[in-house]
């Protein structure tokens, strides 16, 4: 929404105008948004709802160090610093409880 009246004043073409244009962008919505939420969702029946929510917060730190071993890209010291406040943060958040669920009937 933001990046849109950008796009629009610098761009010539905003849209694919093929079908393999369009067939690209339906494939990495498909791909990117249904598969990667839908293995998310199902982790959920595995694992702790807090878990789940505090090593998403990782996503963006695995980006990047993916960025820089494949493309080569530079990380700065604070980059790493990030990162390693996010293993801390991740590790004190659920230090005492269980991760994996167990399915046990409380009586």
């Amino acid at each position: 929404m933001f990046t849109l009246p950008i796009v629009l004043l610098t761009e010539q073409q905003v849209f694919p105008h093929s079908y393999s244009g369009w067939l690209a962008v339906i494939s990495l919505s498909l791909v990117c948004q249904v598969l990667g939420q839908g293995l998310v969702a199902q982790s959920l029946n595995q694992l702790s709802p807090g878990f789940v929510a505090t090593t998403l917060l990782f996503e963006p730190a695995i980006t990047a160090i993916i960025a820089w071993v494949i493309f080569s890209e530079q990380l700065s010291l604070l980059n790493w610093l990030a990162f390693c406040a996010i293993l801390i943060g991740i590790y004190l958040a659920k230090p005492n409880q269980t991760i994996v669920k167990t399915n046990e009937v409380n009586d």
